[in-house]
């Protein structure tokens, strides 16, 4: 997650289908996808569609809801220690010039990943607690769509909202 590579998303979506799906067509894949996020007592009733793997297809919709949802039911997964790792933190990645004004010891708490596109700007992800406690992890998600201003103007907006969660926690 810390490099973003459309490539990669993709041929995880078809090999998950190939493995699980009974093929790697996007009908088996999605399939296959969906079936392992209700395996995680995820409802994919509302708030997602899957299109592709790479998330660049118009079609593709997650909301805020669905993807804090799916963030929030990770944390108490086997899994989180990997996943969380996996997410970069400000400085790394696609994240190297977001949140560069905040003490270090703050900016090890998030953990977040960012898709973008023209016009398009979304940051999920986690504020670790300070007090370690997961019920007191912020979970969020911010995802605008066919923005008018400035992709900077857009970081800068989420950037403050970032840095100000994560001063309260």
């Amino acid at each position: 997650n810390e490099k973003s590579d459309n490539f990669y998303a993709e041929a995880i979506l078809r090999t998950l289908g190939a493995i699980k799906g009974g093929g790697d067509g996007y009908p088996e894949s999605i399939a296959a996808e969906m079936k392992a996020i209700k395996a995680l007592g995820i409802d994919t009733g509302t708030g997602i569609k899957i299109c592709d793997g790479s998330g660049l297809a118009r079609m593709n919709y997650a909301s805020p809801d669905f993807l804090v949802r799916y963030l929030k039911t990770m944390v108490y997964s086997d899994v989180f220690p990997d996943f969380i790792k996996s997410l970069p933190r400000p400085g790394e990645g696609t994240l190297g010039g977001m949140l560069g004004k905040l003490p270090a010891d703050t900016r090890r708490r998030i953990h977040m990943k960012s898709g973008t596109m023209g016009g398009v700007r979304c940051f999920s992800g986690y504020i670790l607690a300070r007090n370690g406690r997961p019920e007191d992890t912020i979970v969020f998600s911010f995802l605008t769509n066919n923005t008018v201003v400035a992709a900077s103007r857009m970081n800068f907006i989420i950037d403050k909202t970032v840095t100000l969660m994560a001063e309260q926690n």
